[in-house]
């Protein structure tokens, strides 16, 4: 849980859990694709960087 930044007992919202459980990405993707967007990463390299288990 820890390396996905979930605390036991935490509240997870519906964006992270669909995130995680349904495209299997981590739960702070949106946060850790949009600086990348903004450098000028494609959006394929931004994706990459969020998936949980590739």
């Amino acid at each position: 849980m820890a390396a996905l930044g979930l605390a036991s007992g935490g509240v997870v919202t519906e964006r992270k859990a669909e995130l995680l459980l349904d495209e299997g990405r981590h739960p702070d993707a949106d946060v850790i694709e949009d600086p990348l967007l903004e450098a000028g990463e494609s959006p394929t390299g931004t994706w990459n960087a969020s998936v949980c288990c590739s």
